[in-house]
């Protein structure tokens, strides 16, 4: 007896439609498939319980990679993954390590590990390590890191404010400290953005090699990332950046107050439209200035800087001016930022009027749905009132 569909048992008939000879073996086919799926993928994620004997064993060999290296087959990768996965259970256990190790290797991985794993839990740990000095400078740089990933929101202390200030002006790690310092609870915005802007210009100065994979330079990206700081600060960082500005015209450091500027176009400052659009439009300015000035543009004029974007992607004087500066800059291949920019910020538009035309769709299918219910209504409210008025005549 044949336990599964004959050979050809898949036919058309004379209207077209595929049909299956034998329905109830087809059927169970489907079933036996879609449960091994669900059966397969269940299988993949290792969703058992993680014990606290695994833990510590997980732990054991961290501690050993962490002094010997890599000798055999431990996949440091699977171990945080499976810690993360055992939750506030290992979170106890690193911590009660942490209290013993001395090895600066080993507690750097089992922070490490700590950022792994969420919740709320781990984050009083890591603050403590990112701010104490016997940590030692990795352990407390790679704590800095996975606080500033959480994006948490803290009340600082003095002293930890004083090594955020520290970190964003001198250090490598100086992101991650601005992402901590930016959402603290009881830092004034201009705490927060005056090292901010302070690290920017310094940067901005700076001629630095490019990062191949974006070619940008560190100045460049170190500068994208600050205004992105900038914006989560948000409107307040506006009034701020103004008063350092004016501070800044006495100077006459124009490069500074350039990138003060698209600083303030990047916020959404209206005031200086001018001034960005002509460090948009000058091709003897720095490329990389251009590139973030170019990227604000639809940020304070909207759907009125498509005229301007487009003419920087078709001028040709533009791009051999580009490839010219560039060229110079960075040492590499002719790339064009800032026509990039301009793609990128034209690409911004049309989502955002596509967007405003699908509303607008929808909208005006509402009301064209509404329309004839309305209409209805009114016909009936008016036929109500005639109806009542031709009554209320032919009473005596």
């Amino acid at each position: 007896m044949r336990t599964g569909p004959a050979r050809g048992t898949s036919t058309t008939d004379r209207k077209g439609v595929i049909m299956n000879r034998n329905g109830r073996v087809s059927f169970c086919l489907i079933v036996l498939v879609l449960v091994s799926c669900n059966a397969f993928a269940q299988g993949t994620e290792r969703t058992e319980p993680v014990t606290k004997e695994e833990v510590e064993t997980l732990l054991d060999r961290l501690e050993k990679y962490a002094v010997e290296g890599s000798k055999g087959s431990f996949d440091v990768g699977e171990c945080w993954h499976r810690l993360a996965s055992a939750g506030d259970l290992a979170v106890e256990m690193i911590a009660k390590r942490l209290e013993t190790v001395k090895d600066r290797r080993v507690i750097r991985l089992l922070v490490v590990a700590l950022g792994q794993i969420p919740g709320e839990k781990s984050i009083p740990i890591l603050r403590k390590i990112a701010f104490d000095e016997r940590y030692g400078e990795d352990p407390r740089w790679n704590a800095l890191i996975c606080l500033g990933e959480r994006k948490v929101r803290l009340d600082l202390g003095r002293e930890e404010a004083i090594v955020l200030y520290q970190a964003i002006l001198t250090g490598p790690y100086a992101i991650s400290a601005a992402q901590i310092l930016c959402g603290a609870n009881n830092v004034s915005a201009k705490e927060k953005v005056s090292p901010l802007i302070t690290r920017l210009i310094r940067e901005a100065a700076a001629e630095t090699k490019s990062y191949p994979p974006s070619h940008f330079t560190e100045r460049g990206y170190m500068a994208g990332e600050f205004l992105e700081m900038l914006k989560y600060v948000g409107e307040p960082s506006i009034q701020v950046i103004k008063e350092l500005s004016d501070a800044l015209d006495k100077t006459k450091d124009h490069h500074a107050i350039d990138w003060l500027v698209v600083a303030r176009g990047a916020l959404g400052d209206r005031a200086v439209v001018d001034s960005l659009c002509e460090i948009a439009l000058d091709t003897g300015r720095d490329s990389e200035l251009r590139f973030f000035a170019v990227k604000a543009l639809p940020v304070v004029l909207g759907e009125s800087s498509r005229e301007m974007l487009t003419k920087l992607l078709s001028d040709e004087a533009e791009a051999l001016a580009e490839e010219n500066t560039l060229d110079s800059v960075l040492g590499t291949g002719k790339v064009k930022i800032v026509r990039m920019a301009a793609r990128q910020s034209l690409s911004i538009l049309d989502k955002r009027k596509e967007e405003h035309d699908t509303k607008r769709e929808k909208m005006k299918s509402s009301i064209n749905w509404l329309l004839p219910g309305l209409v209805i209504i009114g016909v009936a409210i008016a036929g109500a009132v005639i109806f009542l008025l031709v009554r209320r005549r032919k009473a005596p």
